[in-house]
């Protein structure tokens, strides 16, 4: 059942950006820039976000001082989109993308 509700809100999710202009899209995200943190992981295979940022990440607001080249300018660098977020584990809890598409 649980794999079923996953499958849905995936779609959901999906369906819903297909009415969303990019603009509405990028609203969902509340600029904590956790996820512009370094990921290790362990052994184990469990990842943890290190204290290191971005080189480009501003500490103090938490902005992206390239955004609209981040993508070009770091390869490690991606892009969340309604088909991504369901599969990106390191998204930190308190991500809104991960709210949504849990």
């Amino acid at each position: 059942m649980k794999v079923a509700a996953a499958f849905v809100m995936r779609v959901a999710i999906q369906s819903a950006h297909k009415v969303m202009t990019q603009d509405e899209w990028e609203a969902i995200c509340q600029g904590c820039g956790a996820c512009c943190f370094e990921k290790k992981i362990d052994g184990q295979g469990i990842i943890h976000t290190t204290a290191i940022p971005c080189r480009h990440l501003n500490i103090h607001d938490r902005s992206c001082r390239i955004y609209p080249q981040r993508l070009q300018a770091e390869e490690d660098c991606i892009k969340l989109t309604p088909k991504n977020i369901t599969e990106l584990s390191w998204l930190p809890e308190c991500c809104a993308y991960r709210k949504i598409a849990n």
